[in-house]
């Protein structure tokens, strides 16, 4: 069954080959020698549509025409003259300060002051603190202090009332992802 497929497939295959007849009109391609000299250019690739017409594009398109530089020797080739304007010059105009409101004394003053009270504010919280750890020894020294409470509910209210509350911050923390 394979070889009959096999031979089927292999003729069916060689039948377009066969079906072309022998033109015996054509005439034998003629064999001529022809002398080329090397100053003749190839022959051109045949090219494609897009290339054509980027060719035929860039032909039409002016050439650009070289720079002209202003030197010394240029002018005395050409017999050109320069001339200048010799008469009174523009005032630039006058640009009036930026207004700011304070003068640099006043900066420097408010800035003084700003640092002067946050080392005030910064000892006055290291007082609070050495009073509270001198309130706290001196419960130790008297059998007053937190930890000689047998009950936890006492020494919990006294924690609460001794400390603080917590400062709470303005800045939004991003939640947990």
């Amino acid at each position: 069954m394979k070889t009959l497929i096999l031979a089927s497939a292999l003729a069916a295959a060689t039948l377009p080959v066969m079906a072309q007849p022998a033109a015996a009109d054509d005439p034998p391609p003629a064999t001529t020698t022809q002398t080329t000299t090397a100053l003749t250019p190839p022959p051109a690739p045949p090219q494609s549509s897009l290339a054509g017409a980027a060719s035929r594009a860039n032909a039409t398109r002016p050439k650009k025409k070289s720079k002209l530089s202003i030197t010394n020797e240029t002018i005395k080739k050409s017999g050109g003259h320069i001339t200048t304007y010799s008469g009174p010059s523009a005032a630039l105009p006058v640009i009036p300060p930026a207004p700011t409101g304070k003068t640099p004394e006043q900066m420097v003053a408010e800035a003084n002051a700003q640092r002067k009270a946050a080392e005030e504010a910064q000892k006055k919280k290291e007082a609070q603190e050495r009073l509270k750890r001198e309130q706290r020894a001196a419960a130790n020294m008297e059998d007053e202090s937190l930890d000689n409470e047998p009950d936890p509910s006492v020494t919990e209210h006294k924690m609460q009332t001794a400390a603080p509350p917590p400062a709470t911050s303005t800045e939004r923390k991003p939640p947990f992802a």
